[in-house]
């Protein structure tokens, strides 16, 4: 069965998934390489330039646009071959035409409730912290901030940071995540399990806490709107706005 876009008229979204899990040709193991293989991309560039130069003030943190360079080579490749290695149809990855206004009423309900659940979160960890300081690590003067900085905030703010988590990052972080990885979970799981599994993934391969609160949230909030809304242009938005709000964050605890 090759895998086609959904008619754009009026669609039973569970229907539509029921469709799309009969329809991959894609398996775990495969699944699961082509994305690790993805992920350490960027690591294994850091890597080989400390091999070659251990002396290298190269730092992809603080240029995020030179592993991104890579991750994009690496994203147009896998849309290449899903198209013509397994002869999906580009729609496979969610490239599916959005259904305006009721996506755009979708994406507004569930940012102002994610948005209040994300913010009730800062504040219960913050009172916490204010109660038990030693448990979070707080090392500062000011132990809110501190560890608000460290787990909702971004370590280097310039033009290449925003600019990556802004724009890359969302883009080809949902072709990899909700657009190759779901489907092909979501073929042998019910959809919470692969929400949650899928959130978690995405979470923890973001490797920047041990438990990376902000990134398990915003995988939680993306897949489940994946799922509701097969598109991927509306865990899109979502991502360029939970991402938009980690800036925004980062530069006012910077103040």
């Amino acid at each position: 069965m090759v895998w086609q876009p959904t008619a754009t008229t009026a669609i039973d979204f569970n229907r539509a998934w029921r469709f799309r899990v009969t329809a991959v040709r894609v398996g775990m193991f495969e699944m699961i390489a082509l994305l690790a293989a993805w992920m350490y991309l960027p690591m294994g560039l850091q890597w080989s330039i400390n091999q070659i130069d251990p002396t290298s003030a190269f730092d992809l943190e603080k240029t995020p646009l030179a592993g991104a360079g890579i991750q994009i080579a690496g994203t147009l490749l896998l849309l290449l071959y899903v198209t013509k290695v397994r002869g999906h149809h580009i729609a496979y990855l969610g490239f599916e035409k959005p259904h305006w206004p009721s996506d755009a009423i979708f994406v507004a309900v569930v940012t102002a409730v994610a948005g209040a659940v994300y913010a009730s979160i800062i504040a219960i960890l913050a009172g916490l912290i204010v109660w038990q300081p030693d448990l979070f690590g707080a090392k500062s003067i000011d132990p809110v901030v501190d560890v608000l900085r460290r787990n909702f905030g971004v370590a280097h703010i310039n033009w290449q940071t925003v600019l990556y988590m802004a724009l890359f990052a969302p883009v080809m972080e949902e072709i990899w995540f909700r657009g190759w990885m779901y489907p092909v979970v979501r073929k042998h799981f019910n959809a919470a399990f692969s929400i949650i599994a899928v959130a978690l993934i995405f979470g923890f391969a973001h490797g920047t806490l041990p438990i990376p609160v902000s990134q398990i949230i915003g995988g939680l909030v993306f897949t489940f709107a994946y799922e509701k809304r097969p598109t991927i242009f509306v865990p899109l938005v979502l991502h360029m706005l939970g991402n938009g709000s980690l800036l925004l964050s980062s530069w006012l605890l910077s103040l």
